[in-house]
């Protein structure tokens, strides 16, 4: 088990701050307060972790969170991305990272989520690039990118889908980048604005 957390009862983590270790339980944990993942060790995701409070991750533009034995991130709260990578430990055991609230990118350094990302809630790129690699579902999602900043799509064999319902607005940058493995799939009654600059890499 990780340190620095504080605990309401066996299941409940009440926020603090998640600097190395590994996050491990059996059962579903419920984070209520707010968490801060930081520092610049390695943290493995070992449990389905929700989160109904707030996440912020800052660990540095090149660090990585692993998701291990498709281990299961589900937020319904605020989840913040200033930087660091959201990866699988191995490729046979394939975590999943679940939006139903608010996710935002919010600085310059490099974010990145290479485990399957499906959102149902919305995505707001307000800095930098939020990069989503490992494939996923947006069934009714939104995505908002700001003026000058990217959100790049690529790297699954399975590509992304824009479920009915899906939209992604504003005037900032999608690029698709997937050296001809990639496809984006979207669904009747998905949209992308017209204002959204779109290249392929």
């Amino acid at each position: 088990m990780a340190n620095n957390f504080v605990w309401v009862n066996a299941t409940t983590l009440n926020g603090t701050l998640w600097d190395n270790g590994t996050l491990s339980l059996a059962t579903p944990i419920t984070q209520t307060g707010t968490l801060t993942i930081g520092g610049s060790t390695r943290k493995y995701l070992d449990a389905q972790l929700n989160n109904t409070g707030n996440i912020t991750t800052n660990v540095g533009a090149s660090r990585v969170v692993y998701f291990q034995d498709g281990a299961i991130l589900n937020n319904s709260g605020n989840f913040e991305l200033q930087s660091g990578i959201f990866d699988n430990v191995s490729s046979s055991a394939v975590g999943t990272f679940n939006n139903s609230g608010t996710f935002k990118k919010t600085t310059t350094e490099n974010g990145e989520i290479s485990v399957i990302f499906n959102n149902t809630g919305t995505v707001n790129v307000e800095s930098g690039i939020l990069t989503i690699r490992g494939g996923g579902v947006s069934n009714g999602g939104i995505f908002n990118i700001a003026s000058g900043k990217t959100l790049k799509i690529g790297g699954s064999h399975s590509g992304y889908t824009l479920g009915n319902g899906s939209k992604i607005n504003e005037n900032g940058n999608l690029t698709l980048e997937g050296y001809g493995l990639f496809d984006i799939k979207l669904s009747e009654g998905a949209a992308i604005a017209s204002t959204v600059q779109f290249t392929i890499q």
